[in-house]
């Protein structure tokens, strides 16, 4: 009986890893929805490229943290966030299709691949940058004399 409840408990907290995701994919999903999206200045190009790289790199990179937390490694995380960040950004512009004064852009797609790679490969680089600095931090301790006492359990 506690096994079963360890197991649910465990697809819970799986389940709960992607909500930031999701929560992205519903923002993103309701900004495509508008007829006119919001712009930053005078420049609505500038701001449509802008409004993609930042959103599907969010996405990206939070797809990027919840497969890490439960696949073994960064390539596999990486590969699954960006090939899935980039198949919403397709789904994206599919929807845009049938919002009147919006239309598909493979522009855009393009700017949705460019910024979740880009959010995803600066989280795998500072993951392996980080991982590297803990390994060497506990490998740099001064060797300990033979006659020495141990030191707190060593």
């Amino acid at each position: 009986m506690q096994h079963d409840n360890q197991q649910g408990a465990q697809r819970h907290s799986t389940w709960l890893i992607f909500l930031p995701a999701l929560a992205l994919i519903v923002a993103i999903f309701l900004l495509s929805h508008q007829q006119k999206p919001p712009t930053i200045g005078n420049d609505p190009e500038l701001s449509s490229i802008a409004g993609h790289l930042v959103a599907f790199g969010l996405l990206g990179g939070a797809l990027y943290l919840a497969f890490r937390s439960i696949s073994g490694t960064r390539r596999i995380a990486a590969l699954l966030a960006v090939a899935l960040a980039t198949g919403y950004g397709v789904v994206d512009e599919f929807h845009q299709s049938f919002v009147p004064g919006r239309h598909t852009d493979p522009w855009d797609l393009l700017t949705d691949l460019v910024g979740a790679a880009i959010v995803v490969a600066t989280l795998v680089l500072a993951t392996r940058w980080l991982t590297a600095n803990e390994t060497i931090e506990l490998s740099t301790k001064p060797p300990r004399a033979a006659d020495e006492p141990p030191i707190n359990g060593e």
